[in-house]
């Protein structure tokens, strides 16, 4: 879907059976083979979940054959993200129930944030995020992030 991105926050609680609806213009986003999926693993340097959908998967599994086999970057991204990838399907509602695996790993509570990050969705847990972007904005004022004003924000 071209021009779409994942884009946007919504605050989210887990419901009676353990699920979190995701916005409704993400959906569209997540479609392929005839259902709505999306791979879930934890982040590499931050306590959340970073969440894609089957291309985009797709997209960083071929990339990551196109590496020699004992490449370092290789086994990396297959023994800290592919291995750990784990699939959500949507209901028709746009439900799903998240891995508590996951959810415990990253220290993921009953309310969280989704947050669209162009190609790609995470899933923080509120009180994370909120300490997390404070020490953005800490870093960023203290002068930290040069050159973000190349990206013209």
């Amino acid at each position: 879907m071209e021009g779409q991105f994942f884009r946007g926050e919504q605050t989210v609680r887990l419901d009676g059976k353990g699920r979190i609806g995701l916005p409704v213009d993400w959906r569209p986003l997540l479609q392929g083979d005839g259902r709505a999926v999306f791979h879930a693993h934890p982040c590499l340097k931050e306590k959340a979940l970073r969440c894609m959908s089957t291309s985009r998967l797709a997209k960083m599994a071929a990339s990551v054959q196109n590496l020699p086999a004992y490449d370092p970057k290789r086994q990396l991204i297959e023994g800290l993200i592919i291995s750990r990838a784990k699939d959500h399907n949507l209901d028709g509602q746009g439900r799903t129930v998240l891995h508590a695996g996951l959810l415990d790993e990253v220290g993921i509570g009953d309310e969280m944030v989704l947050i669209g990050a162009t190609d790609h969705f995470q899933i923080w847990d509120a009180d994370t995020l909120r300490a997390h972007r404070a020490k953005l904005l800490d870093e960023l004022r203290a002068g930290e992030h040069q050159g973000i004003e190349d990206l013209h924000i």
